[in-house]
């Protein structure tokens, strides 16, 4: 569930943002003819598109600035299809914890708890980016995953001769821990169009 956030009941002054007005107001206070306020109540235009103005700063988009940069989340984006390309798709509480290490490497302290983006930043990341959805992954069907005692012994037969003359430091063991026999099917995140994600 996504909190909807309603606008505080306060001062409604409409500006005149029309970009005349904002040229006078800009020629008036290089031209000291008032301090900002006073050119501020005159030509009604906003304070803040004043001093950006003045101070030739970049203005932001509309609205709360994102966390990330644009091309930061456009990085973000192409690393979370590339995995969902490797079958091996992450989901959103994988995708949150790489975006707080990234922070965290990178020494940014954020909003977020702990540095940890939540549901409210996922559900306005995908709605940012509607390449990347969420689907329910599906998991390897038993046809392709069945293995017959035939299979275990001509494994084991071509294993030998593999390993023939081969010194044991060369060889490594492969540590099954993290291997389940019954994963749950959980939401993933896939290119959009995506129907079978596995």
């Amino acid at each position: 569930m996504v909190r909807r956030y309603r606008k505080a009941i306060g001062d409604n002054r409409l500006f005149d943002n029309s970009e005349s007005s904002l040229q006078l107001a800009v020629a008036s206070y290089k031209h000291q003819k008032g301090s900002l306020r006073s050119i501020v109540e005159k030509y009604g235009v906003p304070k803040s598109t004043l001093e950006r103005k003045v101070k030739n700063l970049k203005p932001g988009k509309f609205g709360g600035q994102t966390v990330l940069a644009h091309e930061e989340e456009n990085i973000l984006v192409k690393v979370l299809l590339k995995c969902a390309e490797w079958e091996f798709p992450l989901r959103p509480q994988d995708c949150a914890s790489l975006v707080k290490s990234y922070l965290d490497r990178r020494g940014r302290s954020t909003v977020f708890p702990g540095n940890q983006p939540g549901r409210d930043w996922m559900t306005r990341f995908l709605g940012r980016h509607e390449e990347v959805t969420k689907r329910l992954s599906e998991n390897i069907k038993r046809s392709r995953a069945a293995v017959t005692s035939e299979i275990i012994s001509d494994y084991f037969d071509h294993l030998t001769e593999s390993l023939m003359n081969i010194p044991p430091e060369n060889i490594l063991n492969g540590d099954e821990t993290n291997f389940v026999d019954d994963p749950k099917n959980e939401k993933v995140l896939v290119r959009g169009g995506c129907r079978h994600p596995e």
